[in-house]
């Protein structure tokens, strides 16, 4: 897609969300692109009528009232002018904000997984994150401009040419130069900006971790803060440099080009002064077109900036667009994915020869994996940490593509489920769950809004994720808000997170519950009562719970036991513990642990 086509796509975009800001800037242009040579013709009756009046002598007559009156008014209209626009812009940048904010938002939250493993994507997303208004209307803004300063440039270039027809090219051939230059700076800025993205992003980052309330407590602990201050301090000034550099050659160009204005606008005076000199010339209209030359260099000047900057600007649009339509092609879809999630009955989940490949790697991170998971059956995955739990229960979420193999769902290809229904029937916990900054209630519910008839399950998730045991010690209780980030929140220990964690996972409706290591922070024994409340909540549904400690595995009524991406046995605790394999030889390395460290064995 060319520029044109983003640009008619923005001005699209703009004329749906504010037609009155479109009709009343081209308007004000218009009227803008009239004003100055009104101001020029004034300007030479004004020199002509006091000429005439330190002639001939009198008192001042009406028609020199009527020109500075008019004078006046036609300078408070440009200047007022300038004011509506600066507000018509402001009230549009707000509502293109609040729109562009929420496509550039959707689109990051609907975009699969494995696009944040790209750097690429993440750089894109990283480049586009501020000033998104701005970047959007800026090339209409300096399109409108273009526009204005064309009616104004061909007016006073009528005027010029009826003088002397060298004037009008004296102006011309001066400014050239201003828009290739223009537009050679505007491409190496945005291209500066493009590579220095990464370096930006890492910049940041450090800085982040001098001002984050958890990280700058382990900083201190190792004493690391001088080298990531240093680092830092790198990063930074290897930005600056590049960026002085590019100013410094900027600016130079720029001087030069002032000083072949400037040549230029001595030559088209001399001209004038010999026209005056040879009568040819009043001193009125000398004024006067002196005043022209001076505005039409000013207007050209602008118009190359105007012509250079948005052709620069469409970079920064374009790379806007490319995100919103950002699609890697390895990203493979089935055929139709409109089927709806099936009810679990008879089949459950069939995982069959399932091998995968995380995007933007070589490794293979499951080889070969099949198994059966019957409806309303509770399965532990275990297995040491880097044997591939976490990644079975991502594709299995379908957050990542399957290219080899496939899951079932009730003999339905996870392929071909729609994606939303598919997430809207699996709620996992994850071992690194999100801390919400928000109340307690809205921590579990993910919304503000408690329906009537879930106030009793509300109760019931409480007192089940152990969340009751701290929730009545809250100022505020359900509306206390939870977290330091903000001046009134009220901090919570790592377990009592995890509780909340638990608490919002229980609250979600679904088919499929996945536990992918939830209770990592918490004592073994606390552990096993998690699992098993929710094992209780949870009865009748399918259930798969990820850890590599054996606390709760009897809770399970298949085991699976993950080694190096491949399954190595299968079976229940009585089974395996026979087999005398993997699963026996750490269930028994875990309760020789647990008693040296606990004083009791795994229950």
């Amino acid at each position: 897609m060319n520029n044109v086509n983003y640009f008619y796509q923005a001005a699209q975009f703009v004329w749906r969300i504010d037609k009155g800001w479109v009709i009343n800037s081209v308007f004000l242009r218009i009227i803008g692109g009239i004003i100055p040579i009104l101001g020029v013709v004034l300007l030479e009756k004004l020199v002509k009528n006091v000429q005439q009046l330190l002639l001939n002598g009198g008192p001042i007559h009406k028609e020199l009232y009527f020109i500075l009156a008019s004078q006046i008014i036609i300078f408070s209209l440009q200047a007022g002018f300038v004011n509506i626009n600066n507000l018509l812009d402001g009230k549009i940048e707000i509502k293109l904000e609040y729109e562009i904010n929420k496509l550039v938002n959707t689109k990051a939250a609907n975009s699969p997984a494995y696009y944040y493993d790209n750097p690429d994507f993440y750089n894109h997303l990283e480049r586009t994150k501020y000033s998104r208004s701005q970047q959007f209307l800026n090339p209409l803004i300096n399109f409108l401009d273009i526009f204005q300063n064309l009616i104004t440039v061909s007016s006073f270039t009528i005027l010029l040419i009826n003088t002397h027809w060298l004037l009008a090219i004296i102006c011309l051939v001066s400014v050239m130069p201003v828009y290739f230059i223009e537009r050679k700076f505007g491409l190496k800025q945005f291209l500066l900006l493009k590579y220095q993205t990464p370096i930006s992003r890492e910049f940041q980052y450090l800085d982040s971790l001098l001002s984050n309330r958890d990280s700058i407590q382990e900083i201190k602990i190792f004493n690391a803060q001088d080298y990531i201050i240093k680092k830092s301090a790198s990063l930074f000034l290897k930005k600056s440099k590049e960026e002085l550099n590019y100013l410094k050659k900027r600016e130079t160009s720029y001087f030069l080009l002032k000083f072949l204005n400037n040549f230029a606008l001595v030559i088209g005076v001399l001209l004038l002064i010999t026209m005056v000199t040879s009568k040819k010339l009043a001193l009125s209209t000398f004024i006067a077109v002196f005043q022209a030359i001076r505005e039409t260099q000013t207007i050209l000047l602008n118009l190359s900036n105007n012509f250079s900057t948005i052709q620069s600007q469409m970079h920064f649009l374009k790379d806007l667009f490319e995100l919103l339509y950002f699609e890697d092609k390895t990203y493979i879809k089935g055929n139709s994915n409109t089927v709806s999630f099936p009810e679990f009955k008879d089949q459950g989940i069939k995982i069959t020869n399932l091998s995968f490949v995380y995007p933007y790697s070589n490794r293979k991170v499951l080889s070969d994996v099949s198994l059966d998971i019957h409806p309303g059956e509770t399965i532990a995955i275990v297995g040491e940490n880097g044997s591939g739990k976490s990644t079975l229960i991502k594709c299995l979420m379908g957050l990542y593509p399957i290219m080899d193999g496939d899951i079932l769902f009730e003999g339905i290809s996870i392929k071909t489920i729609d994606e939303l229904e598919l997430l809207k029937n699996i709620t996992v916990l994850f071992q690194n769950f999100t801390k919400y900054n928000l109340t307690l209630k809205e921590n579990i519910l993910l919304n503000d809004s408690l329906k009537e008839n879930d106030i009793e399950k509300f109760q019931d998730v409480i007192r089940l994720s152990g969340v009751k045991d701290f929730y009545k010690k809250l100022e505020e209780g359900a509306e206390t808000r939870l977290g330091k980030l903000f001046l009134d929140g009220e901090e919570l220990s790592g377990g009592q997170w995890q509780k909340v964690a638990i608490a919002r996972a229980l609250f979600k409706k679904g088919e499929l519950f996945i536990l992918d290591e939830p209770t990592a922070a918490l004592d073994p024994r606390s552990e096993y009562d998690i699992f098993k409340k929710f094992k209780m909540m949870t009865e009748n549904k399918t259930t798969i719970f990820v850890t590599h400690r054996m606390t709760a595995t009897k809770l399970a009524d298949q085991i699976v036991v993950m080694k190096n991406g491949k399954i190595i046995e299968k079976g229940n605790h009585n089974e395996l513990m026979m087999k005398k394999g993997e699963y026996y030889k750490l269930y028994k390395m875990q309760n020789k642990l647990l008693e040296e460290n606990y004083s009791y064995p795994i229950t």
